[in-house]
């Protein structure tokens, strides 16, 4: 489930694309507390931080799967990428990052 989580090219399963999804899911609420705390002055400005970089990480992850699928000129899975992006300005990495979990399970192309 939670093997081989930075090999961003493999072709994942349902299983294992939910152990990635827990996985940096965790990490986005981790950092975006840390840096709510450093460069936030109250708790509004703090959970606009945790969402700025909720959407960074998610789009970044995206497109770094596609990237080492090889599948950046493919259209489906780019809006797909592009939506993690808007599914992580409605509701964080909670939504974002479903999308990227399911790029996860595309076949890479050689």
């Amino acid at each position: 489930m939670f093997s081989d989580l930075f090999v961003f090219e493999k072709k994942r399963n349902g299983t294992q694309a939910f152990g990635f999804y827990l996985f940096y899911f965790l990490m986005i609420i981790v950092i975006s507390a840390v840096l709510g705390m450093l460069f936030a002055r109250d708790f509004a400005t703090g959970l606009v931080v945790g969402q700025m970089w909720a959407i960074v990480v998610c789009l970044g992850l995206s497109f770094l799967v596609l990237f080492k699928k090889n599948k950046l000129r493919s259209a489906g899975p780019l809006v797909i990428a592009l939506l993690s992006g808007v599914g992580a300005y409605f509701l964080g990495g909670f939504l974002g990052l479903a999308a990227t979990a399911y790029l996860t399970t595309l076949e890479p192309e050689h």
